[in-house]
């Protein structure tokens, strides 16, 4: 008998600031867990809008898990949920995909 288990990746993201101007640049950062290849794992940065998540951004993290990265924006004024998705089936990265929480920054 075999027996197959399924884990999602784990990850944290940070934002700074989460009130800002609407023409600001703000800073998403984070933490992907668990053992990470030595390349790194591919960190797709999604922002919800319009109805729908939109990727923006893909960084890779180091191989300590960490990535950053800076986003100004454009004018757009309200509040602006963000969150980081791992995806699966990535090279020596034995998860899942994996969502972070939800982030949700405020222009004004």
């Amino acid at each position: 008998a075999q027996v197959g288990e399924t884990v999602a990746a784990g990850v944290h993201l940070d934002v700074s600031p989460r009130l800002t101007a609407s023409r600001s640049t703000i800073t998403l950062s984070g933490t992907v867990h668990g053992p990470i290849p030595r390349q790194g794992t591919i960190v797709e940065l999604l922002v919800h809008y319009r109805g729908r998540w939109e990727p923006f951004r893909t960084p890779r993290s180091t191989a300590a898990g960490r990535f950053a990265v800076s986003y100004q924006f454009e004018g757009a004024v309200g509040g602006f949920p963000f969150r980081a998705e791992v995806p699966g089936g990535q090279a020596g990265f034995p998860y899942d995909t994996g969502y972070s929480n939800t982030v949700t920054v405020r222009t004004r």
